[in-house]
């Protein structure tokens, strides 16, 4: 017998005339599981025996895809959590993920409008903060802030790739539009993908690094740039045999002429 159904708190019911450990050897369970079942039943925090589920019940399931299971219970006054969780599948009701962020503004049906970043100080929008689900709260630092913050310790660690360490200096020159809302213009340029990153940026007047988190948050894509301008100037492999090598070309050379 699953713990916790509707069937269980039922046959809790029949053995109320009996002590708790016998009413737990009749039922093949544990003395804890009868005392929790009956304090819940003293409460009112369940139906006892398979009660049908009604219409009104139903429609709540169906329309509170943003709720976990664990929230919609409490709406659902008197049904269990197996119940509900059984329900929902049983009927096909629409879950988003776990529940917790179905849309990026929104955390079991409590939408998150605006907040205050730790780090910049300003008031962002719901969807510039990240979920945290091992906590189940929302990132202190907007998403741009975040992405800064992270750039700033790879730099400071010496792990920030030299390409972008470059790119970055390429465009501080003419980057005088940072911070700056984007416009209609602007995201057209971001979803040229027959532009790179620099070149949107360059464009745009802003930053390298800042252009990058901007698509990022966009979800939108550029050019590759090629493999060899991505290695240009960037590393050089040191030949001990290098003039010996080019004594040697010469040789050849002489000899073919």
């Amino acid at each position: 017998m699953a713990r916790k159904t509707d069937d269980f708190y039922g046959q809790v019911e029949d053995t109320l005339h009996l002590a708790a450990a016998a009413a737990a050897d009749e039922l093949g369970v544990s003395v804890g599981q009868i005392y929790y079942a009956r304090r819940r039943m003293r409460e009112g925090r369940v139906l006892v025996g398979p009660e049908p589920w009604s219409e009104d019940e139903d429609a709540l399931i169906m329309a509170s895809a943003d709720l976990t299971a664990k929230q919609l219970t409490e709406r659902l006054s008197g049904r269990t959590y197996e119940a509900v969780r059984a329900r929902r599948l049983q009927i096909g009701a629409p879950t988003r993920g776990r529940g917790y962020h179905a849309k990026p503004t929104a955390v079991a049906g409590r939408p998150l409008i605006a907040k205050t970043c730790r780090s910049c100080g300003e008031l962002q929008p719901g969807d510039m903060y990240l979920w945290r689900s091992a906590t189940r709260t929302w990132h202190s630092y907007c998403i741009v802030c975040t992405s800064t913050r992270s750039r700033d310790f790879r730099v400071a660690n010496g792990s920030e790739s030299k390409f972008g360490l470059r790119q970055q200096e390429i465009t501080l020159p003419t980057a005088d539009r940072r911070y700056l809302d984007y416009t209609d213009r602007d995201m057209a340029v971001l979803t040229d993908q027959s532009l790179t990153v620099v070149e949107k940026a360059l464009t745009l007047h802003r930053t390298y690094f800042g252009t990058a988190a901007a698509l990022e948050r966009f979800g939108l894509r550029s050019a590759m740039v090629p493999v060899a301008e991505r290695l240009h100037d960037s590393w050089k492999i040191d030949n001990p045999n290098e003039d010996r090598v080019a004594d040697i070309r010469r040789e050849l050379e002489g000899a073919n002429r």
